[in-house]
């Protein structure tokens, strides 16, 4: 496949970026082909100006090959800052989020019933993330092991020891 030239990362180590970048569907082919397009763009563009420059043969080529690669590069340049965004949008927002749970453990609510009040309330990344954790849960998979999943695909680690942390209050009843 033309797209798997230009990106040969595995399809999951593709997904877990998307995901952590917040680009939903996660789906592969469909980033690889952005990244091609940007790619093609920059190779035209690298070409056009080559042409302006009256350029010979070999420095359109040249031109094309580093324009194909700057296409490229502000691509994966795009997503990597995208990521890095979410994940301080994330920790920006963990600090008020784990006060509102600690204080609705602390008035007799459950690991599940203090994610549920904040999800019907919140807003933001780690809500978003909380939310696809319920519906994980409410479809089958155990608690804990919806919480850890996140954990693992979380772009901020402190977020994901809020996860884990979750996780070992539902498992064994403690307190956040």
């Amino acid at each position: 496949m033309l797209f798997r030239s230009v990106d040969r990362r595995r399809d999951d180590a593709l997904v877990l970026l998307l995901e952590q970048a917040g680009i939903s569907p996660a789906d592969p082919d469909a980033w690889r082909a952005t990244e091609l397009r940007g790619a093609a763009v920059g190779a035209i563009a690298g070409v056009g100006v080559a042409v302006c420059v009256r350029g010979s043969l070999p420095v359109v080529v040249v031109a094309s090959v580093i324009g194909f690669g700057g296409g490229l590069a502000r691509v994966r340049a795009w997503i990597d800052r995208a990521r890095d965004d979410r994940r301080t949008r994330m920790e920006n927002e963990l600090l008020g989020l784990d006060l509102v749970l600690a204080m609705h453990m602390r008035s007799g609510a459950g690991p599940m019933q203090a994610v549920e009040r904040v999800c019907r309330r919140g807003r933001g990344e780690v809500v978003r993330e909380l939310t696809d954790v319920l519906e994980r849960i409410r479809s089958g998979e155990p608690e804990a092991s919806a919480y850890r999943r996140a954990a693992q695909r979380c772009a901020s680690p402190a977020v994901a020891r809020t996860f884990t942390m979750i996780a070992t209050a539902s498992e064994r009843g403690a307190d956040l």
